[in-house]
């Protein structure tokens, strides 16, 4: 199989992220990769985290943005990437986008925690999208065929020990069954058919048909889920509303 992997966000731990990959790769030897990434990343900063995390401080902080963007170069190969400086909190177009999530409906359903997570669960559901719209827009002009993508991230949190995807079917989503019998999605890897991947992880474009949507409260509702601000939550409900079928997730690892 020809198999897209598709990183997005910080590159925190992103040598012990590589390693996990690595090794995934040496178990699935028989399959060719190519990696695509959006990456936030500049100089003397330090990242923020989900308050519910307990990372160390150390992984936070970059102070040479070159160093690591070189680093992370060699190890990847992309055959597309696209670094940018984290979001701006004071930038209007930020404040107005987060203005417009702080009023809606899946942000009021949302617990504190999840509220306080505004910027985090933002700028990852934007870095999804970037590195789709890397993805999608290389194999529009160069016609390439992939079997699968595979989204996950840097730091190689949740990256399964031992998965063989010979196995898989290559129509279905695979995901963790950490949640289950829940049906949020976890969203830290996920085994994705190329065609699902490029609508569904539209998900920055399609925000505002999202967070209001009460025909799309109903069904998170009749699934015992909220429609909320937070990235399991976003995942289940941009899947619904591209109009997929649940029973082609498989919650496995």
């Amino acid at each position: 199989m020809k198999i897209a992997i598709c990183l997005y966000g910080q590159p925190r731990d992103y040598k012990y992220g590589y390693t996990c990959i690595s090794n995934f790769i040496k178990n699935n030897s028989e399959n060719t990769y190519d990696f695509f990434f959006h990456c936030w990343i500049d100089d003397n900063i330090k990242y923020e985290i989900s308050p519910w995390r307990n990372i160390d401080e150390k992984t936070l902080f970059i102070e040479n943005q070159d160093i690591v963007k070189n680093y992370i170069h060699q190890l990847y190969k992309p055959i597309s990437c696209l670094f940018e400086k984290p979001l701006d909190k004071n930038k209007e177009s930020y404040l107005i986008e987060t203005e417009y999530i702080r009023k809606s409906k899946a942000y009021k359903n949302s617990n504190k925690s999840k509220q306080n997570n505004i910027y985090n669960t933002f700028s990852q559901i934007y870095s999804r999208n970037k590195v789709k719209d890397l993805f999608e827009k290389y194999i529009t002009d160069t016609k390439q065929n992939y079997d699968i993508v595979i989204s996950t991230r840097f730091d190689g949190f949740s990256f399964p020990n031992k998965i063989d995807i010979s196995n898989i079917q290559k129509k279905n989503v695979y995901t963790s069954s950490i949640h289950k019998p829940r049906y949020i999605i976890p969203d830290n890897f996920l085994i994705i058919p190329p065609e699902i991947y490029i609508n569904w992880f539209n998900m920055y474009k399609n925000i505002k048909n999202l967070l209001n949507n009460e025909k799309l409260e109903l069904e998170m509702n009749n699934l015992n889920e909220k429609l909320e601000f937070n990235m399991e939550e976003i995942l289940l409900s941009n899947y619904l509303f591209c109009s997929y079928n649940l029973n082609n997730i498989n919650y496995i690892m």
